[in-house]
């Protein structure tokens, strides 16, 4: 007999539409309890399932020496528990960080989710499923936030994007921690999560509990908010992207937008499709700079400039010329 956790993360599978009969799914397993809530679970609903397990996939970021080891060890031996493919990827994310001036979270993340996708490529998974939680959303929504996140930020961590599924979307950290206890499954602590040097970890240890004592149910409401988020972004995009078809066309080293219909558009439109131009060009704007090429979309002149990262603005009467900076 399922699980009522099981249960209810079935129904989030079919509801979300996360993966269909047909798809094969790899499990990215740290180690730590949501991650191994996750593989348990999936091995729940796997057993009665069309779809199937491909195997678990397990990073190694070269952090940590003797107990980012141990997690390893860990994975390998819940995998030969499940009798499934275990694809283990070291990645060195200190190199990483210094080659590309990253912060160590960023510099993990981007290695991961590299991993990931070429593991998923040698175990025939056509879908990786991470172990993300109503917890995670609530941090990140809270975290852009402070950042000055646009809407499209603030829409969080999706349900399902690209290779990536986050059935654990509606579950609490809390609850997957008693799962685990009640079915005698140990799990491994990260001891860098504790560490409130990083930004994360000060909303998850201090701030957001401080939020939940306070206004009861506020974890739950924020990561709805960036489900509602997520749905109005993703109509917001297709109108953006139906009018930018007509507005963006592509140079010899970048792009030019016409400036005349953008100034007539709703804000909420126009600071969109010039987000896209900058994109397109190569940029990756902040908000603030989205808004300064608006603003110069609809009321610079001619040889009027701006700088942003990675790209140059210029006026040229009716065009804005956006070029990529070598």
């Amino acid at each position: 007999m399922l699980s009522p956790l099981a249960r209810r993360v079935g129904r989030a599978i079919r509801a979300d539409a996360l993966w269909g009969d047909a798809d094969a799914v790899a499990v990215a397993v740290s180690g730590g309890a949501d991650s191994v809530a996750l593989l348990e679970i999936l091995r729940e609903l796997s057993v009665k399932a069309r779809w199937g397990l491909a195997g678990v996939v397990h990073v190694h970021h070269g952090l940590r020496g003797a107990e980012a080891d141990g997690d390893a060890d860990y994975c390998r031996l819940l995998a030969s528990r499940y009798g499934l493919p275990l694809d283990r990827v070291d990645v060195d994310v200190a190199a990483e960080r210094a080659r590309h001036k990253l912060s160590m979270e960023n510099a993990a993340r981007k290695l991961r989710y590299q991993a990931f996708a070429a593991a998923a490529g040698r175990l025939g998974a056509t879908v990786v499923a991470t172990g993300h939680t109503m917890d995670d959303q609530a941090e990140t929504v809270l975290l852009r936030l402070f950042r000055g996140a646009s809407r499209r930020g603030v829409a969080g961590i999706r349900a399902r994007r690209g290779l990536y599924a986050r059935p654990l979307l509606g579950c609490r950290r809390d609850e997957l921690r008693t799962y685990l206890k009640d079915r005698n499954l140990p799990w491994r602590e990260d001891a860098s999560n504790l560490d409130t040097s990083i930004a994360r970890n000060r909303v998850r240890h201090d701030i957001l509990p401080r939020i939940d004592s306070a206004f009861a149910g506020a974890t739950a409401a924020l990561a709805r908010f960036a489900a509602m988020a997520a749905d109005d972004e993703a109509w917001m995009a297709e109108q953006a992207a139906a009018a930018a078809a007509d507005l963006i066309r592509p140079v010899a080293d970048g792009v030019e937008l016409v400036r005349g219909p953008v100034s007539d558009l709703p804000a909420a439109l126009a600071r969109r499709i010039v987000r896209r131009a900058i994109e397109a060009a190569g940029g990756t704007p902040t908000l603030s700079e989205v808004e300064r090429a608006r603003h110069l979309a609809a009321h610079g002149r001619t040889g009027n400039r701006l700088t942003l990262h990675r790209v140059d603005v210029e006026i040229v009467r009716d065009l804005m010329r956006i070029r990529a900076r070598v």
